[in-house]
């Protein structure tokens, strides 16, 4: 009995092995037909839609023009110049081959086997022609006789680099560009197999994309969450390809459980610098959030990945869908329509619009079951806008394959299925969030959105780059307060930040130094820019959504490649509803040449010289300068937004055709421009400003101002010390505290033990809403470099930061909680402590006694 209980054992086992086997054999070829179809279309494809129409067009246009350049340059022997014609060479090739990769074999490749539709008369003289076919063999032979091999030099940089960079994988040069390659095989699989040729080019898919497979695993790369953004973009989707190229069963179903593995760690919530993800749903790359490149086109493959392996064996876990689809949603809070704050686009401040390239990551995310599938639906309906422009150029005819791929026939056929559904579009989000890993608050409100940004010792200032993207981004987070109201849709563009003409000197809201463009360039790559500052004041906090507050302690980093020698300013901005508070103290510079210290009301691109804008009621439309001091003025400016200063010491308001370098500074632009500049001398030492803004509130709101502002709002103090603004109207006190351990004129709060930002709300005449946030997040003690942040510290964790607010009176709390506690009280005052954690705001229900 025994035996033939342990024989009926052997056989379950063998029999869930067996079926195991199977399902799992089943699922890898199901993932490799369902991939398939999204890149060619499924065999249901709707080609009687217009869009999928043009979608076909352009994917067959794309592969016009890749035979008509193949075609058109040939040397003496008659081959193609853009093959390769000696050994390939990392450092001299990599653009060629990039290009031939991408714009040659993946658009032929693509076209050859997009089958015709004639009835809906879509035709393609490339589907199975036998001259394609030649042409792709001969790119393939031609890559491989060059060395396009198994140990090709791609430029990959291997994990042992990872105690020195803090990275956990590490890519650059021709390893992000590989993707039409890992397409192209993965297409032609059959066709190189019938050749003879598959093996060979497997061989060598493996190698350039081995690092992010089962050979480099090692115990480093589980140490922590996260994975390096770049490889998420583009080695994810090369060995994806590879896996699903494989001809051997077995291999391939170890493979797919390492990818899923891996994917599902890059999707866990990454700490201290590390990419990609955080725990406020910032994307990050090279240590700082990067909103318009990178880290969007990672949530955008990721999302296409996740969904590929949704229902099968390799699925991802819960958690990384959940916090992949809330990484996605807030890609639509900071973004207004498509375009996000140019203070956080990296070093690529002209391209703001990447939100409507990626679209389609809320539709894959949306199929999947998480507590976000809705939300997901009504966002990408809102989104979606067949009539826009830039949909149609940046997304519907972007077919191209570069460093990732998104502009399959699929993921259109997807796309249109839920935008043609009866999901309702969501309203436009409004409401105050604050993105403590990227020190960025954003307003929204009705349609528009308000951005407000700056640097600290977490957050780097900007960043360049070798090639000279964003030469003049020095003061891109030096509290920079930007609204984004105007255009259809709402765009940076149409808002009046316009980028021929720009002048980089000259950012809204921020306190900067008005030097010569020559002389803001960087000089030098290494040590100039991704600089932090010595103070970890910056933050914000809000009430309700309603209203809100943002403060930095600006303290300019200071670049030996510059004439800036000090640049300081603690500044807040006060949001209640449809109005904005700005308060400058303790302003501080100094710089080689005496250049003037100043802080920008307004910049606006104008489409014409004649747009208007307004001085004290005077409609200004033609060429302008003036200087006002020590006067009340109102304005607007000509996006119609209102502004008014009780008191300008030194005002500059300019209606001028302006020119300035583009951000690479090779070429020379010009524009409209109107601006207007609170003047602070050349070497401040104690200034200040004060001045309102209404949002959209036109000439007449400015006028208004003038006497509206004193029934508004209460500005209780406003010193080195703490700027407090009460708003009247709806009993709101907001509180950027400074400096710790001063008496305060407030009469709740008495003091704070530490700087922070608080807010206090008054229910009634016995209880308050009181919410803290203290910036300092606690992950490191002293400032430290970019270079510096390497393994022992690149993935460092927060820590409880308390704040002990002073309240004058007895107050008690109306219900427990761990965050908040009553620490001390006597008849003259309650000591309340909030447990701070990662810039996240605490609140508390307070009643008096």
């Amino acid at each position: 009995m025994l035996i033939k209980g342990r024989i009926a054992s052997l056989i379950v086992i063998v029999l869930f092995i067996t079926v195991n086997t199977c399902h799992s054999q089943n699922s890898a070829s199901e993932i490799s037909q369902k991939y398939r179809s999204w890149i060619l279309g499924s065999a249901s494809i709707d080609y009687s839609h217009a869009l999928i129409q043009q979608r076909y067009k352009a994917i067959i246009k794309n592969a016009e023009e890749a035979e008509r350049k193949y075609q058109r340059d040939k040397n003496k022997d008659g081959i193609p110049d853009v093959l390769l014609s000696a050994p390939f060479n990392v450092s001299n090739d990599k653009n060629k081959v990039s290009t031939l990769l991408s714009n040659y074999l993946f658009p032929l490749s693509l076209a050859y086997h997009l089958a015709p539709s004639e009835k809906y008369g879509l035709s393609n003289t490339y589907y199975q022609s036998e001259k394609v076919e030649q042409q792709l063999l001969e790119i393939f032979n031609n890559l491989h006789a060059h060395g396009w091999t198994a140990g090709v030099d791609i430029g990959v940089l291997h994990m042992d680099k990872y105690p020195q960079t803090g990275y956990i994988g590490y890519y650059s040069g021709l390893s992000l560009r590989c993707l039409g390659y890992a397409l192209s095989v993965f297409l032609n699989k059959e066709l190189l197999q019938e050749y003879g040729i598959l093996d060979r080019e497997l061989a060598t898919l493996d190698f350039i994309s081995k690092e992010v497979g089962p050979e480099y695993e090692t115990p480093i790369l589980w140490q922590q969450n996260g994975f390096n953004t770049d490889a998420v973009r583009s080695m994810f989707n090369v060995r994806w390809c590879y896996i699903l190229s494989m001809k051997n069963s077995q291999d391939q179903q170890q493979e797919l459980i390492y990818f899923s593995k891996l994917l599902n760690k890059s999707l866990q919530i990454a700490d201290g610098w590390a990419d990609m993800i955080k725990p406020d749903f910032m994307g990050y790359h090279h240590k700082g959030a990067y909103l318009t490149a990178y880290a969007p086109f990672g949530f955008h493959v990721a999302s296409i990945l996740v969904a590929h392996l949704d229902g099968t064996t390799y699925q991802v876990s819960q958690q990384a869908i959940n916090n992949l689809s809330q990484a996605v949603l807030h890609t639509r809070i900071y973004c207004n329509k498509y375009d996000a704050p140019r203070s956080a686009a990296g070093r690529f401040p002209d391209k703001l619009g990447s939100s409507v390239k990626n679209l389609p990551a809320f539709m894959y995310l949306s199929h999947l079951t998480s507590p976000y599938q809705h939300e997901l639906k009504g966002a990408f309906n809102r989104l979606w806008d067949e009539d826009f422009d830039g949909f149609k150029n940046d997304y519907l005819n972007n077919v191209k394959c570069g460093i990732s791929y998104t502009g399959s026939m699929g993921e259109i056929e997807q796309s249109l299925m839920l935008a043609m559904s009866d999901v309702v579009a969501e309203e436009d989000p409004n409401g105050f969030w604050y993105y403590p890993y990227g020190g960025l608050g954003i307003y929204r409100q009705n349609d528009w959105l308000v951005s407000f940004n700056g640097c600290s010792k977490y957050i780097w200032d900007y960043e360049s780059s070798k090639g000279g993207e964003n030469q003049f981004g020095r003061f891109s987070r030096a509290g920079v307060l930007r609204i984004m109201a105007g255009g259809s849709p709402i765009s940076a563009e149409g808002s009046g930040y316009h980028n021929s003409g720009w002048d980089w000197c000259k950012l809204p809201g921020a306190t900067t130094v008005d030097m010569p463009f020559e002389l803001m360039k960087q000089k030098k790559y290494k040590n100039s820019h991704r600089l932090f500052t010595t103070e970890s004041y910056l933050g914000a906090v809000h009430i309700d959504g309603q209203h809100a507050v943002a403060a930095i302690k600006y303290n300019a980093p200071v670049s030996y490649d510059t004439p800036l020698k000090k640049l300081k300013a603690d500044k807040s901005f006060f949001f209640f509803e449809d109005y904005i508070v700005a308060m400058g103290t303790n302003i501080q510079g100094l710089s080689d040449g005496n250049y003037p210290v100043q802080t920008t009301l307004f910049q606006n691109g104008l489409p014409k010289i004649n747009s208007p804008s307004s001085l004290n009621g005077e409609k200004l439309t033609k060429a302008y300068h003036q200087e006002i001091k020590e006067k009340e003025v109102f304005l607007s400016d000509a996006q119609g937004h209102a502004y008014y200063i009780p008191k300008a010491a030194h005002l500059i308001v300019e209606h001028k055709i302006q020119s300035a370098p583009s951000d690479d500074g090779r070429r020379n632009g010009s524009g409209y421009f109107t601006n207007a500049r609170l003047m602070h001398g050349s070497e401040p030492e104690k200034e200040s400003y004060l001045y309102f803004i209404h949002v959209n509130g036109g000439s007449e709101g400015a006028e208004k101002l003038v006497s509206s502002h004193k029934y508004l709002f209460s500005i209780v103090q406003y010193n080195k010390h703490a700027h407090i603004v009460r708003y009247l109207k709806n009993k709101v006190t907001a509180y950027a505290l400074f400096k710790a351990q001063v008496s305060l004129n407030d009469e709740i709060v008495e003091e704070s033990n530490v700087a922070c930002l608080a807010m206090i709300k008054n229910i009634d005449d016995e209880n308050i809403e009181l919410v803290v946030q203290n910036p300092e997040l606690g992950k490191i003690d002293e400032v430290t470099s970019y270079n510096e942040i390497n393994e022992k510290i690149g993935h460092a964790s927060s820590s409880v930061q308390a704040v002990e607010l002073t309240l004058k009176g007895q107050w008690q709390m109306n219900q427990k909680s761990d965050e908040v506690s009553i620490v001390k009280q006597d008849e003259l005052h309650t000591v309340v402590r909030f447990n701070c954690f990662d810039g996240q705001r605490v609140i508390s229900c307070l009643k008096k006694k």
